[in-house]
């Protein structure tokens, strides 16, 4: 049965290690698109000092494209709410995996616990018994 335990352990282990990975993945794709979303407002910046220095009338246009960096904004922000509950979601799977682990490598310590104990009793009763056959037969 020890092995057994061993080969959970091992399963466990893995699990926590890919529920790592996938939340990785997805801190990553959150640090991505927060570096959008900066950007995107630099671009807005950029497209705001041409338009307000603009003396030919090309500046007209600034509305329409704000229209539009609104819009690729919400998307932005829509993108990051989805990952962010993602994350959520995956943070919980990793505490659930790690609990896991844990309950089946304490499991196995105390296993190894009680064996060492009950090993540790059968050498004693098996001196016991040599000393008392030893003090017998001085008598």
């Amino acid at each position: 049965m020890a092995k057994s335990l061993k080969t959970l352990i091992r399963v466990a282990r893995w699990a926590v290690e890919e529920k790592q990975k996938a939340l990785g993945l997805l801190l990553e794709r959150e640090a991505q698109i927060q570096t959008a979303i900066e950007d995107h407002h630099k671009a807005l910046e950029s497209e705001r000092t041409l338009a307000s220095s603009d003396t030919m009338g090309v500046g007209r246009g600034f509305g329409n494209y704000f229209d539009q960096w609104r819009r690729q904004l919400e998307h932005y922000k829509s993108l990051l709410t989805q990952v962010q509950e993602q994350i959520f979601a995956a943070r919980e799977a990793l505490a659930e995996a790690y609990r896991e682990q844990k309950t089946v490598e304490e499991v196995q310590k105390q296993r190894d616990i009680k064996a060492a104990l009950e090993a540790d009793r059968k050498e004693r009763a098996e001196l016991d018994e040599i000393g008392l056959a030893q003090h017998l037969k001085k008598k």
